[in-house]
């Protein structure tokens, strides 16, 4: 015999959930599915049992049938950019037929091959109850670029990124694998004026696991991206004291395919593009050795989303035909940044560490990285 789901009305079965409010239509909606075969029939007894007898159960498995993966998936991509992107954000170390750092031993004019190669590490949190999106997140990557010298002061190359995320402690497991290219270039005048320009896009693989009751319910989609960006500052020098302030503007455009996880819901394609302006400053001081140079810096730098623009919710239809809509949660449009690093330099490579943090309303990011930076 088919059963329906609840032996109460919808709009009772929806008011038994609280918090986001789209967790009540979702409720609704699955408040109409038959208790048949497959898992959508197995998580559907179960949620008939949980709401007469376990109420907090009953939330937990409605949250986790609706959880919200759009701050998830925008955040993991704009960490991913961040890091594609790391050769825009910077000037060139030194145009080609001058010393290498100004060291007093130098070769002119043999410049003509930078490859660098960086290792990544990053802990995220987004803390909040809205819109059902809390989540914490540690990411590992790996980021190799070269680049080459066209002329004096003007540089090009090509950058390769990839990062996995870990998701935990969410009504779900997530995981994603992010894979990106980059091509830019570098221009540093004589005046110290350079102008930065760079293309990164790239596809996030994601592997999702919900367990309903004991039930998995697990999905597996992409998400798209493509991001350009504009960087221009001047560098100063006082002594051994350096200065460099700089503006740039970034435009970001994701899209998430359309797809259905293991309890038969189908999620509909969702897109988000942004426009965002960037101002930073950066000090940095050299100690001078021998043979090297090593230059702590620090950097403090605020961006915000001049334009805003995508799809409002992700609808989501049960097997039962019924539909609920998630809504699209997105960043707060201010964001600030800060950076700390040292660097040794020498003529024909360089070492480094950096740490960056990234800050957005209920948003935390830390991020450290190993640079390894080889000249031919």
């Amino acid at each position: 015999m088919l059963l329906f789901l609840f032996n109460l009305s919808s709009a009772q079965a929806a008011s038994l959930v609280s918090g986001a409010p789209y967790l009540d239509a979702a409720a609704d909606a699955w408040a109409n599915v038959l208790q048949t075969f497959g898992p959508s029939g197995a998580i559907a007894y179960e949620l008939n049992t949980a709401h007469t007898s376990d109420l907090a159960s009953f939330r937990k498995m409605i949250s986790s049938l609706a959880y919200n993966t759009s701050a998830l998936t925008l955040y993991n991509a704009f960490h991913h950019i961040d890091v594609g992107l790391t050769p825009v954000g910077t000037p060139l170390s030194s145009r080609r037929h001058a010393c290498t750092h100004n060291l007093p031993d130098c070769r002119h004019d043999t410049r003509m091959l930078d490859i660098m190669i960086s290792g990544i590490g990053t802990y995220a949190q987004w803390d909040t109850d809205k819109n059902n999106t809390e989540f914490k997140t540690r990411t590992t990557g790996t980021h190799v670029r070269a680049s080459g010298y066209l002329t004096d002061g003007l540089s090009v190359g090509v950058a390769y990124t990839r990062t996995e995320t870990n998701t935990r402690r969410t009504p779900i497991y997530a995981d994603a694998t992010t894979d990106s290219l980059t091509l830019f270039s570098e221009y540093l005048g004589t005046s110290g004026l350079f102008i930065n320009m760079g293309v990164n896009g790239g596809r996030i693989n994601w592997a999702n696991d919900k367990s309903i009751a004991g039930i998995e319910n697990s999905a597996a989609y992409d998400a798209d991206f493509i991001a350009g960006q504009i960087t221009s500052g001047i560098q100063l020098s006082r002594g051994r004291i350096g200065i460099t302030p700089q503006i740039g503007v970034r435009y970001v455009r994701l899209s998430s395919d359309k797809h259905i996880d293991s309890a038969a819901q189908e999620f509909q394609k969702w897109w988000y593009n942004t426009l965002t302006t960037r101002a930073q400053m950066l000090i940095d001081f050299d100690f001078i050795g021998d043979w090297y140079i090593m230059r702590p810096s620090m950097a403090l730098g605020v961006g915000y989303d001049a334009l805003t623009h995508g799809t409002d919710a992700i609808s989501v239809r049960v097997i039962s035909g019924q539909t609920y809509n998630i809504p699209i949660d997105t960043p707060h449009r201010t964001a600030l940044n800060g950076a700390l690093g040292i660097d040794f330099l020498a003529n024909d490579f360089s070492i480094g560490l950096d740490y960056r943090l990234d800050i957005r309303s209920d948003y935390i990011a830390h991020t450290g990285a190993l640079n390894i930076k080889i000249t031919f």
